[in-house]
């Protein structure tokens, strides 16, 4: 029996950071993000998004978007919801380094030595979106069900 992926935990682009890294070659993480595009490389299926000087590389080949040419313009606003991933070249590049018969050990690496890459389900244009709004909102969110959380224990 499969388990449906979760409706993703927001994360702002400075919040991975704090994303233990090794943990998501076992366990992808399911994530909710917003980015402007700052590069689309279509002939590759990846775009790169940046928010408040933080960026993040994500894989929209699995999105199975029809239409061919540029869809994703510079500077337009998007949410994301999808696993965080381990970057495959990430696995690729350093294993050339490992002797093992084993395969690659991704405990061999820093955390700041692994790439991560997000994989997304579902993605929609949020131009008109007030940004400071929505990180207000959030914090306000987060804090709220922190006290609440708090209340039942």
């Amino acid at each position: 029996m499969s388990t449906l992926p979760t409706s993703g935990k927001v994360y702002f682009l400075n919040e991975l950071g704090t994303i233990n890294k090794k943990e998501l070659q076992k366990d992808p993480l399911s994530i909710r993000t917003i980015g402007r595009v700052v590069e689309y490389k279509y002939n590759v299926g990846t775009l790169v998004i940046e928010h408040k000087e933080c960026r993040l590389e994500i894989d929209i080949n699995m999105l199975n978007i029809k239409v061919p040419g540029n869809i994703f313009n510079n500077g337009d606003l998007y949410q994301f919801i999808g696993e965080l991933n381990v970057k495959k070249n990430t696995i690729l590049l350093n294993d050339s380094q490992n002797n093992s018969d084993n395969g690659f050990d991704i405990d061999l690496l820093d955390d700041d030595e692994i790439e991560i890459i997000l994989k997304p389900r579902i993605y929609r244009s949020i131009n008109d979106l007030d940004e400071d709004l929505y990180e207000k909102s959030i914090m306000l969110q987060r804090k709220y069900l922190a006290k609440v959380d708090s209340m039942i224990l």
